[in-house]
């Protein structure tokens, strides 16, 4: 970690400070804390020389009116210390640099940072202005007395300098491009999933960066009006026709900007340049989900009743079926037909895409995409053991509509991640077509419900009788089968379950 260096005692300073806080039970550290620390150091500086002005831990506690208690100290820093200690660290630093020429930070360095700070600590304890007076006599600020070539150069290389610009800028850059593409996700493409992994991604950047960066030494070498690369601005930054422009733009500004975090953060660590790595994989994943969100999902966004057909299933002819089940409310048709020759499959597949073309609903193939690019269907559904989506759109081209069968979480989160258009939910009840070892139930169909909002369609012996569990559960887009084509009347089933549905 890019740090100032402070001597052993300064450490054990720092982690008292951070154990009174915890025995305390303080939400943050407060310059309180930070005191009782540098007290605890009996042997040090600053524990001899507020000593001498009868402060001592005891006499700060019941100054403070804070309950005595026993504090464990860890044998290491945290990785990310809180702002208010890095802030005087480094104040503590320019303190050791102007009076010794040295960057080293003492004790007596940090508690003179901390009084010059925090004038109400000192209105706690009066007494403690007397040891800011010796202490500033002891460490005057030299800076303006010295002439030009004798005042003392920054511990800081050049390059270490330029590394803070860059990985402060490239940092900013991110949470810049993250911010805009959660709102893209929350707003405009409406979904839960995306929007959360968009702000889960913008916090492990922070988190990658506070863990191995100090934030405040890229603050202080922050040169914005300095800055040439401000006043560089091509004609390209200055239009966006669309909303998607908006997250092409910023979806390469951000897997740039984590480009250079990588590599430049290689110089701190390569545990740093490897944690970027990893995050910009994963933007990668986001920008992938997020392009069929927008192109696919929004023809079958709004389809609440998906049916499932095949020739067998249908108690009247196939086309009568679809026909009336369209006019009940159905929007989608799916052909499942098992256990068919290619030729006889292909024949059924033509006649269902020529009956959905001319009712103007979309035809979904069940797991074949080499037939549905045949007969030029909307899209492909497949399950867990069928071809990946990534396959089916090399075989069936990228604005194809690809749906995945899920059954638990993690398939479920799978398939969001591979780009699906929609996901089947289920099975929620038992199924005369199809047994299973074991249901999903309703507790999938309300976790679904909680975890994204891109189309879900709940499959699984879904009828009149067991369609308001689903809307209960938080789905109102619903997969029907037999309940429907074996129906004297499907015009009337479908009817019934639409109403259902937006009761």
């Amino acid at each position: 970690m890019l740090f100032p260096e402070i001597t052993p005692a300064v450490e054990r300073a720092i982690l008292a400070s951070l154990a009174w806080q915890q025995a305390l039970h303080a939400n943050e550290l407060q310059s309180a804390h930070l005191l009782l620390g540098l007290l605890h150091e009996e042997d040090g500086i600053p524990a001899i020389e507020l000593k001498k002005q009868d402060i001592t831990l005891n006499a700060v506690l019941n100054q403070l009116n804070v309950p005595t208690a026993t504090v464990v100290l860890s044998e290491t820093l945290p990785a990310a210390l809180p702002s208010l200690i890095a802030t005087l660290i480094y104040q503590a630093r320019d303190l050791a640099l102007q009076s010794t020429g040295n960057a080293v930070v003492h004790g007596e360095h940090l508690l003179h940072a901390l009084l010059r700070t925090d004038a109400g600590l000192i209105n706690s304890l009066p007494s403690l202005e007397h040891v800011k007076r010796l202490l500033t006599e002891r460490l005057p600020d030299v800076t303006s007395s010295l002439p030009m070539e004798q005042m003392v150069e920054p511990v800081e290389s050049v390059q270490v300098h330029s590394l803070h610009r860059i990985l402060d800028a490239n940092y900013n850059r991110a949470g810049e491009a993250l911010r805009i593409l959660e709102e893209y996700a929350r707003f405009h493409l409406n979904d839960a999933y995306l929007s959360r992994q968009f702000k889960l991604l913008r916090h492990e950047v922070t988190t990658a960066y506070a863990e191995n960066v100090t934030y405040i030494a890229g603050l202080r070498c922050r040169d914005t009006s300095g800055d040439i690369g401000t006043s560089i601005i091509t004609e390209a930054e200055s239009l966006r026709a669309s909303l998607y422009d908006v997250f092409r733009a910023n979806m390469a500004r951000l897997q740039q900007a984590l480009r250079v975090l990588e590599e430049y953060g290689k110089v701190v660590s390569s545990r740093f340049g490897s944690m970027i790595e990893r995050l910009r994989y994963r933007a990668y994943v986001l920008e992938k989900a997020c392009l069929f969100a927008d192109t696919n999902q929004s023809l079958i966004a709004k389809a609440q009743l998906y049916l499932l057909v095949s020739k067998s299933s249908c108690a009247a002819s196939i086309e009568w079926t679809i026909q009336e089940a369209v006019a009940g409310g159905v929007s989608v048709v799916q052909l499942r037909e098992k256990g068919k020759e290619d030729k006889e499959l292909l024949a059924i597949a033509r006649e269902v895409r020529s009956i959905t073309s001319k009712l103007g609903i979309l035809f979904i193939m069940n797991d074949r995409p080499d037939i549905a690019r045949i007969v030029m269907a909307d899209g492909v559904h497949v399950g867990q053991d069928d071809l990946p989506a990534n396959d089916v759109r090399k075989i069936m081209g990228s604005k194809t509509i690809v749906g995945i069968s899920t059954h638990h979480q993690n398939q479920l989160e799978r398939a969001l991640q591979d780009g699906a258009d929609y996901v089947g939910i289920g099975p929620v009840f038992p199924s005369s077509t199809k047994s299973f070892s074991k249901l999903a139930g309703l507790a999938f169909v309300r976790q679904a419900s909680n975890l994204t909002s891109m189309p879900r369609f709940a499959i699984g012996g879904i009828d009149a009788s067991n369609v308001s569990k689903i809307v209960q559960a938080g789905i109102k887009q619903v997969v029907v089968g037999r309940a429907i084509t074996m129906a004297d009347d499907p015009r009337s089933v479908a009817m019934q379950m639409i109403e259902k549905l937006n009761q």
